[in-house]
């Protein structure tokens, strides 16, 4: 592949296991297609004018794009994950087969830098992404969660947080933590509009990023 052209950019999003959920394109959502290779929908622009009260139909073609201005491949972290197939082919004197990346969850976004958006270099890229799993112990269970008191105890056990091993966390206090973070509550959304819904949320979450470069 002419890297000239299609530049690859590879972006660590969480150390562990995560899974990320969106790429975005200048805040515009990336979404998979077909065979996982990506693509580009476009519509056509033209408008139709008629008379008032009459009926119009109009058909849009909506052709796929067999070679994508971007592309991206998320790797999860997994224990079993090998090396990315794409920068092996196209990066071999820079990426072996032993850079499995295990333990980390990143993402590779390939740019055609033809592209006319491209032209002054890649744009930047963002991750909405589900982070580490932790472990609830109401449940005996390891999952995806925002509840505050069990992100903290998971932190407190971690290697990279205090490695405070089992035994020392108070079991029933997370327990009880985490179900008073899982309480749902009442709040009121207004509107543009000026109405208002009221709906329900966890009482406590905990949500955020720490950057390992500041």
């Amino acid at each position: 592949v002419d890297l000239d052209r299609y530049p690859e950019r590879l972006i660590c999003l969480a150390e562990d296991k995560a899974n990320p959920e969106i790429l975005y394109r200048n805040d515009v959502v990336l979404t998979h297609l077909a065979g996982g290779e990506g693509g580009r929908i476009t519509v056509k622009p033209e408008f139709v004018a008629t008379w008032a009260n009459r009926t119009v139909w109009v058909n849009y073609e909506v052709p796929q794009v067999a070679s994508p201005t971007m592309r991206v491949r998320h790797h999860l972290g997994t224990a079993d994950q090998v090396a990315d197939a794409g920068l092996l082919s196209d990066c071999p004197a820079d990426w072996k087969a032993s850079d499995r990346g295990r333990g980390l969850c990143y993402s590779v976004v390939r740019y055609d830098l033809n592209e006319e958006e491209f032209q002054g270099g890649p744009l930047e890229a963002r991750a909405k992404i589900r982070g580490r799993k932790v472990y609830d112990p109401r449940t005996a269970t390891t999952a995806w969660t925002a509840n505050a008191a069990l992100c903290v105890a998971d932190f407190i056990q971690a290697e990279w947080g205090k490695g405070a091993a089992a035994a020392q966390v108070d079991t029933a206090a997370v327990n009880a933590a985490a179900n008073v973070c899982a309480e749902q509550i009442d709040y009121v959304v207004k509107f543009p509009d000026n109405h208002t819904e009221t709906k329900q949320a966890p009482r406590f979450t905990i949500n955020g990023v720490v950057r390992s470069d500041a």
